[in-house]
């Protein structure tokens, strides 16, 4: 994972390898987790809500209306994230780390 300037989440995970999890997701970050929907857009997302939209690059990202998904969320370069499919059993899901690089 990688944050992009500005500061949404940017996924190693392409859309296509999520396809059957549902449209909700949980996302695990440190001590935290989150649930994420999937959304077309940035303006889709409710307030308060964490979505998860393809970005430019056709791969995913996690992000917040007009706020920063990375500040908001406390995630920095380091960190590893976790997604998986929204139920009930234990959770397996695809884990990257973040790394961040001047531009």
């Amino acid at each position: 994972m990688t944050l992009d300037r500005t500061a949404q989440v940017r996924c190693n995970i392409g859309p296509d390898e999520i396809a059957d999890w549902g449209p909700q997701l949980q996302v695990s970050f440190g001590e935290s987790q989150r649930v994420a929907t999937r959304q077309r857009t940035f303006s889709d997302v409710a307030t308060g809500a964490v979505g998860l939209v393809v970005d430019s690059c056709g791969m995913l990202a996690l992000v917040l209306d007009q706020r920063s998904a990375a500040m908001d969320l406390g995630i920095g370069p380091g960190d590893q994230i976790t997604l998986a499919p929204l139920t009930d059993a234990p959770q397996t899901g695809t884990t990257s780390p973040v790394s961040m690089r001047a531009r």
